[in-house]
């Protein structure tokens, strides 16, 4: 593999240390186990072999066969949580053979909007559209509940505490989650991304700049000027992480910013977890403490790194060469550097989502998602849209993405699976 792994705690300590997961890997591969590859050749040039296929498309609207369970675990903001892991412990996706359970146009006349990545929060999943209105659906059946014709948005809205906050076009709105009756909106200039809520704030991005504001109030608590910001703010305790031109830190209660030594050239959105801030930028994927001391570097010679999905136990991170097809490496964490467990050629991709079980990775230029085992990399599934396939939001053995053609589109485990 053309890759390596730079740690100032652990450059004198690699060898050929091999973790119990690496020997049972070894194990299934002597066995003739399929795995996605990781080796000297990974990526190589064969796309992944899934043993389902779905397709969605067109305008047509409907429920399947196939039921969906009641949604008990919520997807409620961007990539699950305020710090963007990208990871739902408890969630869990169909993984045997998965059917459209129910599939609707993001209006009631039909596909006519560019839908916004879902938010999924108790039993009730939210969609906006680029041509105006925020729509809320019952998750297990598609009914629709409500639909707010002025605020519209294409990116993730959060739900908490009885409200959704929705980023549009002239700023931020809060709105009764069981009506959509507005509750407050502030205006704010450019907005870029989708709003984060952490504790009782509501912390949004702009082109120039990031703004905090009281969960429910709406007042605003503190503004910072940037030169610029790189996707949502993430937040874990009492901070909240912005990528500008490097990596900043802002006290979540007054603003008070601290600049983090991140290395990197165009740092993109960062991860935040308990103990550890990820990063991904044009020359290698970057982990290292809420003060900024570095943690460890993944570097490989071909490219930089997406934005990763980061869960208990792996780190999802997809390289992106200038030419080239972009893989996926699953990267084990237990001994401190991260070691590929595996790794699978995409075409050209990004990791979405994890759950314990499974990780959904998009590919094809953002027609296809993808599904793999997170032990070994076993391909599953894989789900075919004739536009871009959004970032999803994944329940209680359920997956729910739109398209920016305008569908609304919920998967579920086959009835006789």
């Amino acid at each position: 593999m053309r890759g390596g792994v730079v740690s100032p705690e652990r450059q004198r300590q690699r060898g050929s240390q091999r973790t119990r997961r690496n020997v049972l890997r070894a194990g299934l591969v002597a066995l003739g186990v399929g795995l996605a590859g990781c080796s000297s050749s990974c990526p190589d040039s064969d796309p992944p072999d899934p043993n389902v296929t779905l397709r969605v498309g067109g305008s047509e609207t409907g429920t399947a066969a196939t039921p969906l369970p009641e949604q008990t675990h919520d997807w409620s903001q961007y990539r699950f949580d305020a710090g963007h892991t990208g990871f739902g412990d408890g969630n869990t996706v169909p993984t045997a053979d998965p059917r459209v359970a129910w599939r609707r146009g993001l209006t009631a006349a039909g596909a006519s909007d560019e839908a916004s990545p879902p938010a999924l929060a108790d039993g009730t999943l939210y969609v906006g559209g680029d041509n105006g209105g925020l729509t809320a659906f019952e998750a297990t059946t598609g009914e629709r509940r409500w639909t707010h014709d002025r605020v519209g948005t294409t990116v993730t809205p959060a739900v908490a505490g009885g409200s959704v906050y929705v980023h549009d076009a002239h700023g931020v709105v809060s709105l009764a989650s069981d009506d959509g009756s507005v509750e407050w909106e502030m205006s704010l200039p450019l907005p870029t991304a989708a709003p984060t809520v952490h504790r009782d704030a509501v912390v949004a991005s702009a082109k120039r700049g990031v703004v905090a504001f009281d969960r429910e109030t709406g007042t605003r608590r503190w503004e910072a000027t940037a030169s610029t910001t790189e996707g949502p703010p993430a937040a874990f305790g009492s901070s909240v992480f912005v990528a500008d031109e490097t990596l900043a830190a802002y006290d979540l209660v007054d603003g008070t910013r601290r600049s983090l030594t991140v290395g990197g050239r165009r740092p993109g959105p960062p991860v935040a977890t308990e103990s550890t801030l990820y990063v991904g930028s044009y020359d290698g994927l970057r982990a290292s403490a809420h003060d900024g001391d570095e943690r460890w570097t993944y570097e490989r010679q071909t490219g930089g790194f997406a934005t990763p999905v980061v869960t208990d136990e792996l780190v999802y991170a997809v390289e992106q060469p200038p030419e080239g097809p972009s893989a996926v490496f699953a990267l084990d964490t237990d001994s401190g550097d991260p070691t590929p467990r595996w790794c699978s050629w995409l075409g050209e991709g990004v990791a979405r989502a994890a759950t314990s079980d499974a990780v959904l990775v998009g590919t094809d230029d953002g027609r296809t998602l993808q599904q793999f085992a997170s032990r070994f990399g076993e391909v599953g599934w894989q789900l075919r849209a004739p536009g871009r396939i959004r970032p999803p939001a994944v329940g209680t053995d359920a997956v729910f993405v739109t398209t920016d053609r305008g569908q609304v589109v919920a998967l579920a485990e086959a009835a006789d699976a």
